[in-house]
């Protein structure tokens, strides 16, 4: 994460909050949802100013994705081999 530039974290931030919040907003219903988009709405600041709650997650989640990812990978050599051709 620290070798992230600031346009890079951006954009996997804001994939993050897609996923995570299509993934919460199935399990709200229409009311929920309103209230939840009008505090995220209200809320957005220009700063960054992170909560450490916040952060420590992101990074918590980005080293739980990469272990499954190299997991897989270890599992499935043939696909690994593959992904390896079309990169170079």
């Amino acid at each position: 994460m620290d070798k992230l530039t600031a346009k890079e974290a951006i954009s996997a931030a804001r994939y993050l909050a897609h996923v995570i919040g299509h993934a919460h907003a199935r399990q709200m219903d229409a009311e929920t949802k309103r209230k939840w988009h009008s505090m995220l709405s209200t809320k957005r600041t220009k700063k960054l100013d992170t909560p450490p709650w916040l952060w420590t997650s992101v990074v918590e989640l980005l080293g739980e994705h990469e272990s499954a990812y190299l997991e897989h990978c270890r599992r499935h050599p043939p696909a690994r081999r593959a992904l390896m051709r079309r990169a170079s």
